[in-house]
């Protein structure tokens, strides 16, 4: 029987700070806490790239539907190519429209 390696969703409760399930065996089984998890580098093609003059990458998702947008953001230092910290926040918006 072969495992397949599933990607577990980040807990949203964890990127505010504010998880409170950290014991919680079920809870760690079913979610991420740590967002360096994945972020994988190919160092061949890492060679073959020309130096930029940047100290860090924010890697910005914006995603959403009508009533709820999502604004994930991710740090990345890019002398080491390493995690170095996230925003997350959901945002309802509360008027849609030009002004008139």
């Amino acid at each position: 029987m072969s495992t397949t390696h599933r990607r577990k969703p980040l807990c949203l409760y964890h990127t505010h700070g504010k998880c409170t399930k950290m014991d919680d065996p079920v809870h760690i089984e079913m979610f991420n806490h740590d967002c360096s998890l994945g972020l994988e580098v190919n160092a061949d093609a890492l060679k073959q790239l020309q130096s930029q003059d940047f100290d860090y990458l924010l890697v910005f998702d914006l995603e959403g539907k009508v009533e709820i947008l999502e604004f994930p953001v991710v740090m990345i230092d890019l002398k080491t190519l390493r995690f170095v910290d996230f925003f997350h926040r959901f945002v309802r918006p509360v008027k849609m429209g030009s002004k008139e």
